[in-house]
């Protein structure tokens, strides 16, 4: 467990990493999950927020009481991303073109934008 990472220690994690393995089975969508995309890092999560999860990851889906009932799902997400590379990468790759696309500064400020005029602003 490495605790709150940030700047350059979560870019190393990220970027060296083969998985991100989302365990938190009430949760919005991460940040996290946009920053592993990015560095062509696909997901494996219980939740899926819009489709992210099953287009550039597994998803394990809901879960009753803690999500202790869903790591044998859990598993055998990772041991499927672990002993198919050709899998991983493709899902990781698409995953960062997905981010790039959809997640930009342009986008923000379009969307900005939009907000501030339906304001009044």
């Amino acid at each position: 467990m490495t605790g709150h990472l940030s700047g350059d220690e979560k870019y190393e994690m990220l970027s060296s990493a083969w998985v991100l393995v989302n365990t938190s089975i009430h949760e919005e969508t991460p940040v996290s999950v946009f920053e592993a995309l990015a560095l062509e890092t696909p997901v494996i999560s219980f939740e899926d927020w819009g489709g992210i999860v099953q287009n550039y990851g597994v998803t394990i889906g809901w879960v009753p009481g803690t999500g202790l009932e869903g790591l044998p799902q859990l598993a055998e997400a990772l041991q499927l991303l672990l002993t198919k590379h050709d899998l991983r990468k493709k899902l990781g790759e698409n995953g960062k073109e997905f981010v790039m696309r959809e997640h930009n500064d342009g986008k923000f400020l379009d969307a900005f934008r939009l907000i501030c005029e339906k304001a009044g602003l």
